[in-house]
């Protein structure tokens, strides 16, 4: 019997063996999609052994399978594709050429939405000066040259899925821009950089890369840094730089500014990971010169070697477009961020005063309903003799009126002339890309350069449409009287786009772009210049020490009262209590008892 146990038992863990090995196999021989390349490859691999490792599905194991053929491997676990962890971050590098050119903003925003990327660093933006502009979808932080030269420009695309992680950011000049994002386990610096072509002279290399030396010295020590963008270097396969660069690359030596790159590398404790990772040529190459089919392999990713593990993935992506001769850079980081918690701040509600101002028969409605508001509390509360109280009584009836009187004022939203239409002719025009990167034909090419031009008409007819709409507005305030929002509107015409920068300098002259490190520098700045010392206050205290006045004060009268509500100024501001003067003003007498009520008790 027992020998029959132990035949019974080795028979069965054999079975178990075999079939272990054979799911094993079959997982070892799937071959997992992605959607990022475009066209044939160029090359082959050179062994089945370095296909099977690029091809195969990370993380895999006894719990994939494939489901359906449009379904690829899915985890039965968690039912997401394999290798896409769902804390992964997606960042990219892109020469856009220009972002000057009539909504290719937002071309570059529709890209990055559609493909899944959490933030790129842009080259040739093409902007004047620096600043930030933030958008529902998107935030834009760029940094390019003081006069309007229309050339260079860096900046970060930043998508809404992680705005509420930036801790800071540096606009530093038109070659460098510095971004900072909170980790859950370390900080995360960011680098958008620049470099000078080839032909350019020694001088303009040197103190480009002596700028970059400086700003990745302020980096903290614990932060992972990431260099990435248009470095416009060609890294060889050399054996004695394998330190600071791998072997997977197109070139067979350095040029100029692959020597550079490679010297600042070491300084810095990098590595040019973007060679490091085995792909396709069409997943290595960068830049495809105008007019030939030569791609080089000029925009890089460094990353601080103490982080060299955490960059998962980089390769080229041929299917995002906003006509620039570059491609979009992809890297996964195997990194979680955080968010950066900021205080709430108070809304500020904006009434529609409008009305009360156009419509006497709505002002006279606000001030009945005011009148009966405030009669009803006092018959309710007969005896309040805390002021406090008393406040937020007449402070609640007048935003209790306002609102169900007068409402909010609606905010004025810029009229999106980026509209379906565009979307669609620069569907097509990608469309016309892909088949033409697939099959280079005349026909195909000669497609794509036509849905080009009309792209651009398109987009330029709409754009010119919208001013059109704007002058036409302008023209109706006009007619209408409305001065205050005819001088504003021709005002934001003339001037333009202004940019933002959240920014202060400190005692030093430092510029200062942290937000918790600007309310402190402010917070100093006040106690300095609005506190005295002590012994200047007790000097002066006791100069201004008088003898208690015998006969009280007269209280000020209603007519007092009326007419300082009526001297206050429109169209201001309010306080935390969110009433504005006209709120006051439109009440009529019920506002100036509430006033006096409250006065008389101070």
């Amino acid at each position: 019997s027992m020998s029959k146990d132990r035949y019974s038992f080795n028979y069965t863990l054999g079975r178990l063996l075999m079939c272990l090995c054979k799911c094993l196999c079959q997982s070892q021989a799937w071959i997992k999609e992605d959607g990022c390349g475009v066209g044939p490859a160029t090359r082959p691999h050179k062994t089945k052994t370095a296909a099977k490792t690029q091809t195969m599905p990370r993380n895999n194991g006894l719990l994939n399978w494939q489901r359906t053929r449009n379904n690829y491997y899915m985890d039965s676990t968690f039912g997401q594709r394999n290798g896409l962890k769902k804390n992964d971050l997606t960042i990219a590098t892109w020469n856009v050429l220009t972002l000057r050119q009539a909504g290719k903003m937002q071309e570059v925003a529709n890209e990055m939405k559609k493909f899944k990327i959490d933030l790129i660093a842009m080259q040739e933006v093409r902007w004047q000066g620096k600043g930030k502009l933030d958008k529902k979808e998107y935030s834009l932080i760029y940094s390019g040259p003081e006069e309007n030269t229309g050339q260079r420009g860096t900046g970060f695309l930043i998508n809404q899925t992680i705005k509420k992680s930036i801790m800071e950011y540096e606009a530093i000049n038109d070659r460098i821009c510095r971004l900072r994002l909170k980790g859950k386990f370390r900080n995360i610096t960011i680098i958008s950089a620049y470099a000078p072509t080839e032909v350019s002279n020694m001088n303009d290399k040197e103190t480009f890369y002596e700028e970059l030396d400086t700003v990745c010295n302020k980096v903290p020590k614990h932060d992972m840094l990431l260099v990435m963008g248009d470095l416009n270097a060609q890294i060889g396969k050399y054996e004695n730089q394998s330190q600071v660069a791998g072997r997977f690359t197109l070139h067979e030596w350095n040029n100029e500014n692959g020597e550079l790159l490679t010297e600042f590398a070491a300084r810095n404790r990098l590595h040019i990971r973007s060679t490091s990772f085995q792909h396709k040529d069409i997943h290595l190459g960068t830049w495809k010169m105008w007019g030939t089919n030569q791609v080089n392999q000029i925009d890089h990713v460094l990353v601080s070697t103490r982080h060299y593990s955490s960059i998962t993935d980089i390769r080229s992506c041929r299917a995002p477009n906003c006509d620039s001769d570059h491609f979009l850079v992809r890297t996964k980081i195997k990194e979680k961020l955080s968010i950066v918690h900021q205080e709430n701040k108070a809304k500020t509600i904006k009434w529609n005063t409008d009305v009360l101002k156009k419509d006497p028969i709505s002002a006279a409605t606000y001030r009945e309903a005011l009148r009966s508001k405030w009669a009803a509390n006092n018959r309710t509360n007969q005896r309040c003799d805390n002021i406090d109280e008393k406040w937020d009584e007449a402070k609640n009836t007048i935003l209790e009126v306002a609102r169900e009187n007068i409402g909010e004022k609606e905010h004025g939203k810029n009229e999106d002339w980026f509209d379906e239409k565009c979307k669609q002719i620069i569907e097509r025009k990608n469309q016309a890309r892909n088949i033409m990167m697939n099959t280079n034909t005349r026909s195909n090419a000669e497609t794509y350069r036509n849905l080009r031009r009309e792209s651009k008409k398109v987009i330029r007819s709409k754009k010119r449409e919208a001013l059109k709409q704007k002058v036409k507005e302008i023209d109706e305030l006009s007619k209408e009287n409305e001065q205050r929002k005819f001088y504003a509107a021709i005002n934001k015409m003339k001037n333009g786009f202004q940019p933002r920068m959240n920014a202060c300098r400190d005692r030093n002259g430092e510029i200062l772009t942290n937000n918790e490190e600007i309310l402190n520098r402010w917070t100093q700045h006040f106690k300095e210049l609005l506190n005295e010392e002590e012994s200047e206050l007790s000097t002066q205290n006791q100069h201004e020490q008088q003898p208690e006045q015998e006969a009280e004060e007269n209280l000020p009268t209603l007519q007092e009262i009326q007419r300082s509500i009526q001297k206050m100024k429109n169209n201001r501001a309010p306080g935390i209590d969110n009433i504005n003067a006209e709120l006051l003003k439109y009440g009529g007498d019920a506002t100036d008892n509430m006033m006096l009520e409250i006065i008389q008790m101070v």
